[in-house]
């Protein structure tokens, strides 16, 4: 007995221990971290939530949700972008458990018309390779496909049949590629067994047990119950974007939620599936979700959540996390199961040239928590990336010099026949070269960058303001380039007319 009360003594002191070390230290220094990345990174707002076991640890809101100054609260509605991805993988899950899915089944037993252009390999595809996007559906068909702003009950149907004409990348199962479309056709599948619409099962089912009040799967509704405004970087300064959105969409990076909703999420994924007194999926069908089915780069893929270990140590915990990226939203969860830890980070700005920049308070708060050094703040981004807006603008600016040459020159050429360029080499150097460097420009800011850089020429129109101007600018300063050939050719042709 007197064992048993000086091991309930000692639980109680490290237990007393952990929770004033945290209370007098960690929050200073997370609050002082936060200020920090906020004046760095020029951020409107953003709420994060640290949870432990069953428990809310810290939770805690900064700065303002819109340009009347309202004030962020744990409350405060997010676009979660890529973690929706997480939800639609807990649905399915429910779904296998409640016998109605089976994972290693083809996507045509729920969707027999599924079809992608190759109809062998698509009657291969099965539920797996949708989860760990493994199906060889690439990324930029998954993009180009989804931003139509289709709104109506159809809209998940219509876009998954889109597919019908699009190739695969790879052979089922053959290789890993993230892609959004892929977990769109799972929320199809999802809408298809339980009956009822994607939208309604995640509220009903997942909302719903785990009492998260401010969560939604509608832009309209989310905006009408105080969700935060969206930020865009143009030329690195935050400024009000509309929000694309479409319902075709949803199930990949639509959901909607707060701060405080999140960490009634973390703490399920904590706990075995259980928040308080409520069961979403049983511990076995928790284990599998997590259970990596493929690898990446240094990492692993499971059910909606990226595996990593936490630093490159051999002792190293293992993560589970995602981020989401969104043209005017930055979020971000990350579980520590060894440390009974999880944390969610939501911001409302972005900047795709710098996106991982965005992500280090995920890394860094669960770094604090636990004594750990703070890792180094690594942008990812290649060079081109980071300075993309910046490079499109030389490009602009230079043909604009070159517009103001070419005028002069074709002026001089028809004040003066005799400066105009002679002969086959003359032609070639004058006329003919500037015109393929603009077709070649043309096609290159149309079709290259788009498949490059993996974002479709229609999406960036509509989420990169910045962008769209350069873009547009290069594109009508490149057709200009048909019209200074015709002059040039007409002013040579008089050169010609006077020598003779």
């Amino acid at each position: 007995m007197r064992k048993l009360y000086l091991l309930l003594i000692c639980i109680c002191i490290v237990l007393f221990s952990t929770q004033r070390s945290f209370a007098q230290t960690d929050i200073v220094a997370i609050d002082t971290l936060v200020a920090e990345e906020m004046s760095a990174l020029n951020i409107p707002g953003l709420a994060l939530a640290v949870v432990q076991g069953d428990e809310i640890l810290y939770a805690q809101s900064y700065g303002v949700a819109d340009p009347d100054g309202t004030v962020i609260t744990l409350q405060t509605p997010f676009l979660l972008a890529s973690l929706s991805k997480s939800f639609t993988a807990l649905a399915i899950m429910q779904l296998v458990e409640q016998g109605a899915i089976d994972l290693d089944a083809p996507v045509q037993q729920y969707l027999p018309w599924f079809r992608m252009a190759d109809e062998e390999a698509s009657a291969q595809i099965t539920v797996s390779h949708l989860l760990y996007h493994t199906s060889g559906i690439s990324e930029y068909s998954g993009y180009e496909i989804q931003m139509n702003g289709d709104m109506s009950d159809t809209a998940l149907e219509n876009n998954v049949r889109r597919l019908s004409n699009s190739p695969l990348n790879a052979a089922p199962g053959e290789t890993f590629e993230y892609s959004n479309t892929n977990y769109d056709i799972l929320g199809l599948i999802v809408q298809t067994v339980s009956g009822q619409s994607y939208e309604s099962y995640i509220e009903e089912r997942i909302f719903a047990p785990l009492d998260m009040q401010n969560s939604y799967t509608s832009l309209e509704e989310a905006q009408a119950n105080g969700m935060s405004s969206g930020y865009y970087r143009f030329f690195g300064f935050p400024m009000l974007q509309q929000t694309p959105f479409s319902r075709t969409g949803t199930p990949s990076w639509g959901i909607i939620s707060s701060a405080d909703d999140m960490a009634h999420y973390l703490i399920a994924h904590l706990n075995e599936g259980r928040y308080e007194d409520t069961q979403i999926l049983s511990p076995e069908g928790m284990a599998q979700l997590h259970q990596p089915g493929t690898q990446i780069e240094g990492e692993d893929y499971a059910m909606g959540w990226n595996v990593f270990p936490l630093d490159d140590t051999a002792q190293s915990p293992t993560v589970w996390g995602h981020i989401g990226t969104w043209s005017n939203y930055r979020t971000c969860m990350q579980i520590i199961p060894e440390e009974d830890l999880g944390i969610v980070v939501l911001l409302n700005t972005n900047d795709s040239d710098i996106t991982s920049r965005f992500g280090d308070l995920c890394d860094s708060v669960p770094a604090l928590i636990m004594g750990r050094e703070i890792p180094p703040s690594v942008i990812e981004e290649d060079v081109i990336k980071q300075n993309g807006k910046w490079i499109y603008l030389f490009v602009a600016l230079l043909q604009i010099g070159g517009v103001v040459w070419a005028v002069n020159n074709w002026r001089r050429w028809r004040q003066n026949p005799t400066t105009a360029p002679k002969g086959t080499i003359g032609w070639l150097r004058a006329v003919i070269l500037p015109l393929i460097l603009d077709i070649a420009l043309f096609v290159t800011i149309l079709f290259i960058i788009p498949i490059v850089f993996v974002v479709p020429f229609t999406n960036m129109m509509m989420s990169a303001p910045d962008y769209a101007i350069l873009s547009i600018a290069i594109l009508l300063l490149s057709l200009w380039g048909i019209i200074r050939t015709m002059l040039y050719v007409s002013a040579i042709q008089r050169s010609k007319q006077a020598v003779a």
